[in-house]
């Protein structure tokens, strides 16, 4: 018998899903699909992405941190004159290279434009349906994020899509996720990225689900939960697609969110008015802050592997993972190795920790290095260090970790503790040295 085809990844990312937006979080967001893949797969309570998309995204695309990309103060706007490093390769640059993976995305890229070369069928991916920018209309399919800088974002490849207006984002990406399914040649593997809109907020009000929350009094709360429902009967139809073909026994199937979630109640955690028209009123709770921060609700999201090709399932991992380990854990999957060809890679491979529920491989995340807006955070075992503008000063106590859960064991107080302290001084130093910049490519 010949060996082993290499698996189908399928890998779905939520757009600005928080913490208890989804059903295994919340009394009162239904996601039934999304929640049997986490019952039957792996739960991941410790997976970390970046506060905002553009990083969160560059990451998981190279398994380079943002510092590296030249993401770690901003998004990446409508007038930006750069995009993902083209130096850099990403999941269907190394997928094709390896087995030759049929390689497509449906949704959003947000990773540059300003050139063709940035753009998703110029990196590799033979095609993508969606969006270009940080977000667009989920009916009429228009960017009018950043002011008078405005118009029809919606495409096919390179082409502009001018007959989907008034159709529902979610359902013309499951349209098109089941017309790619339906023709793929299950002799070739291969890797569907799935980044949603939703649940990204609304300009024009949702219709569609509306009626299955009756007992959500806020409209806003309302509507993301009728978007993150129809999300997840996506995601279900997608998997039942993927059934009927026979593809599922040897896939390899994630769900992420791209940062913590954004509350419409800002007050003081957030930049912004307390009530802000571009927020989904998400809830991260009860995880601190939201999208934008380095707290946990920022950064901490909702995410889960799902796979017939995993020893262990139907558990829950409290292994430390960061949104640039997924690209070299499967990787390592599918020829039982990371990455090896490529400076700056901090992704490491979380396979056989998640397959063998074994020992964690990470116990310290690095989660940013801006030099511009003077901040920084860094998770090391229980304790979680944030330097902000807030924090500047010579004083010891200014930097002073705390716990990410407060219990008996953690109250700890640090300046009795050798140890930490040692620890937070050489954090402090690696904190304040300067990233390297590689934008303008």
């Amino acid at each position: 018998t010949g060996a082993k085809q290499a698996p189908n990844v399928i890998l779905f990312v939520a757009d600005d899903m928080g913490w208890a937006d989804v059903g295994y979080h919340s009394d009162h967001i239904l996601t039934p699909n999304i929640d049997s893949l986490a019952a039957d797969g792996v739960l991941l309570n410790h997976f970390y992405a970046q506060p905002v998309c553009s990083p969160s995204r560059g990451a998981l695309l190279t398994a380079v941190h943002p510092i590296h990309l030249g993401f770690q103060n901003s998004i990446i706007y409508n007038k930006s004159p750069y995009g993902l490093p083209l130096d850099r390769k990403i999941w269907p640059q190394y997928l094709k290279q390896l087995y030759n993976y049929s390689t497509h995305i449906v949704g959003k890229w947000h990773q540059g434009f300003a050139r063709k070369e940035y753009t998703p069928t110029y990196r590799g991916f033979d095609s993508h349906v969606g969006f270009w920018t940080m977000g667009v209309g989920y009916y009429n399919h228009r960017n009018c994020f950043t002011g008078d800088n405005c118009g029809l974002d919606f495409r096919h490849n390179m082409d502009i899509i001018t007959n989907a207006s008034d159709i529902y984002s979610t359902h013309y990406f499951t349209d098109r996720c089941l017309n790619i399914i339906d023709q793929h040649n299950t002799s070739q593997p291969l890797f569907l990225y799935v980044p949603y809109q939703a649940v990204q907020a609304a300009v024009v009000p949702i219709r569609d689900r509306l009626d299955l929350f009756p007992h959500i009094r806020s409209p806003e709360r309302r509507e993301l939960a009728a978007i993150a429902y129809s999300m997840d009967e996506s995601i279900g139809t997608v998997m039942e697609a993927l059934h009927s073909k026979r593809m599922l026994d040897n896939s390899i199937v994630i769900f992420i969110s791209d940062n913590g979630g954004h509350p419409s109640e800002n007050g003081h955690l957030a930049p912004g008015p307390s009530k802000n028209p571009k927020a989904n009123d998400a809830q991260n709770l009860p995880l601190r802050g939201g999208k934008f921060l380095l707290y946990e609700g920022g950064i901490r999201v909702p995410a889960l592997v799902w796979s017939p090709l995993l020893n262990k399932s139907g558990y829950v991992s409290q292994a430390l993972i960061h949104i640039s380990d997924l690209l070299p854990t499967v990787l390592d999957a599918i020829v039982g190795t990371g990455i090896d060809d490529q400076d700056y890679i901090y992704g490491v491979s979380q396979w056989k920790v998640l397959s063998n529920n074994e020992r964690p491989v990470r116990w310290e995340i690095q989660h940013n290095v801006d030099p511009i807006s003077n901040s920084s955070a860094i998770r090391w075992y229980d304790w979680k260090l944030i330097q902000t503008r807030k924090h500047i000063g010579p004083s010891f106590a200014d930097y002073m970790p705390s716990p990410i859960d407060i219990g008996p064991h953690l109250r700890t107080n640090i300046q009795n503790n050798d140890r930490l302290n040692s620890k937070t001084y050489r954090i402090l130093r690696q904190m304040n040295r300067r990233p390297d910049y590689n934008v303008l490519t």
